[in-house]
């Protein structure tokens, strides 16, 4: 029998260590890999290869089903397998759909299981899967090389490719083709899947590429004589998912126009912090506008800011937006380009040290990066406040004036919304890969750790001082679900927010406080 990899991701450690040494007891010949959530295991399988995947469903970060509708988009055909505790017909249809070889409920069996994996190796040893592993191992290192190809060509690299990485992208005959970026906001629901269909009917996907603001963008390879068509069918699309929002860029008939269209589907799509926009449009290019700020704005923040009157910066800042966003033709490009302006304005009266830590070539895009990824322009005010705190030194609250102390009290003061690492990592400039190292190193807590452990308290908290249902509880501190909220509060206190709420106050004082004590200060 070959040896094959198989990937265990379960975000409960008791629950991903018990399968970890069921599945090893039972002498499959598998090597086993563990990951905690979706992006962890995505990480995974882009570096190595994996033959059968077995998730739970509800996890932080991305769930199981979007963590296999992620992998057949990138045209992964690795058996998988959920394990959950949902029983809900929905979730069973949605994991048909997305091609899962079986489902398994919670409490899990080990007899049920092992007759599952078995089967699942025997199915893979018939195919001779595990004959073409050399050949595999090349074809996804090259999948991953087209990846990295196209998203060079979206930053405008196109020049600087290497013999090898210009015949990834070499084949496309632009007299007869023409490539169509197609941009998406929370891409999901009955538009999202319209437009699957579209794409389909009319071409062929080159590339998906996820931006680091969160934009999913596909690239057409369409017949120049189909875009029309194409066009006129996309702007017919029905328009009822108001939560979803997508841009459709103009014909591209040159790798150089692909970055123009990239950059264009972009700003349209962070056009909706600016103002309404349409679930389906048009990209839109022409030339950049100009906007002239008075000086009197910049220099009232540093003013405030150098006086450590931080109420005072914050409202000067909120002023500096609102006269900003007060132009018809303010752009997202050119709100970018505005805070990155203050930006410089405050660090030409900092040390050189303060301009080392936040490097010129990192500001504009971190700043971009926070606009994409903010879902309104009060969420994005209060990230480039923060940011600029840093900046100057002075941040007035009660954590200290350091990166750490800066994430921190955002996350003590947003915990009731969907915040992520790397959104936290943008707020004071820092690599993303690093900023998971920094935080457990400087809170003894990984990021979704302490993020779980702060939420429970809170959840404590109002069990303790409200009359509020438990499902409202869950829904008041971001938990996805009220099932996910028992299984993350059990974690911490022992008991269930139900027997919580019912304890003596002495016994709810004492886990309180033995809870606050694993929160650093």
């Amino acid at each position: 029998m070959n040896r094959y990899h198989l990937l265990l991701v379960e975000d409960e450690d008791i629950i991903r260590q018990g399968l970890y040494h069921m599945i090893e007891k039972m002498d499959l010949n598998l090597q086993v890999t563990q990951a905690s959530d979706g992006v962890e295991a995505m990480e995974i399988c882009t570096a190595q290869r994996v033959d059968i995947l077995l998730t739970d469903i509800s996890m932080p970060r991305m769930d199981g089903l979007s963590l296999i509708a992620s992998l057949r988009e990138q045209g992964s055909d690795m058996p998988c397998m959920i394990i959950s505790g949902y029983s809900e017909f929905d979730y069973a249809r949605r994991a048909i759909r997305y091609g899962v070889e079986d489902y398994i409920l919670k409490p899990i069996e080990r007899g049920e299981l092992r007759s599952t994996l078995e089967k699942v190796v025997q199915e893979l040893e018939e195919s001779g899967k595990a004959d073409s592993i050399p050949e595999e191992n090349e074809r996804q290192a090259r999948a991953r090389m087209e990846h990295d190809v196209w998203a060079r060509v979206f930053a405008d690299e196109h020049v600087h490719l290497s013999e090898e990485e210009r015949r990834l992208v070499s084949g496309i005959d632009f007299s007869r083709d023409a490539l169509v970026l197609l941009g998406m906001y929370k891409p999901g629901g009955a538009l999202y899947e319209a437009l699957l269909k579209l794409e389909a009917q009319y071409g062929r996907v080159l590339c998906n590429y996820r931006s680091s603001g969160g934009y999913l963008f596909h690239l057409l390879e369409v017949g120049r004589g189909d875009v029309p068509a194409l066009t006129r069918a996309y702007t017919g699309l029905e328009k009822g998912d108001a939560a979803m929002a997508s841009v459709l860029s103009p014909a591209c008939l040159s790798l150089r126009e692909v970055s123009v269209s990239y950059r264009m589907c972009t700003n349209g799509l962070n056009a909706r912090l600016i103002h309404p926009i349409p679930c389906v449009q048009l990209a839109k290019g022409g030339e950049t506008a100009s906007h002239e700020v008075p000086s009197h704005y910049f220099e009232s923040i540093r003013n405030a800011l150098e006086m450590r009157e931080g109420a005072h910066a914050g409202a000067a800042l909120h002023q500096l937006l609102e006269h900003l966003l007060s132009d018809p033709n303010m752009t997202p490009e050119l709100l970018i380009e505005c805070m990155q302006n203050l930006e410089l304005f405050l660090l030409s009266s900092q040390s050189g040290q303060m301009i080392r830590l936040i490097p010129a070539r990192s500001r504009l895009s971190s700043l971009d990066y926070l606009l994409s990824s903010s879902d309104t322009m009060e969420s994005f005010e209060e990230a480039v406040f923060l940011r600029i705190q840093f900046i100057s030194g002075i941040l007035n609250v009660n954590t200290a004036s350091s990166p750490i102390g800066i994430v921190l009290d955002y996350i003590d003061k947003h915990y009731s919304q969907d915040i992520s690492a790397v959104y936290c990592s943008n707020l004071i400039s820092m690599n993303s890969s690093y900023f998971s190292t920094y935080f457990k190193k400087k809170t003894g807590l990984s990021f979704v750790n302490y993020l779980h452990q702060l939420r429970a308290r809170k959840s404590a908290e109002l069990l303790r001082r409200t009359d509020l249902r438990v499902y409202e509880i869950a829904q008041q501190v971001c938990f996805p679900d009220d099932k996910y909220f028992f299984k993350v509060f059990k974690q911490y206190y022992g008991v269930t927010p139900s027997e919580f709420r019912n304890l003596p106050d002495a016994d709810r004082e004492r886990l309180n406080h033995g809870m606050a004590q694993t929160l650093p200060k």
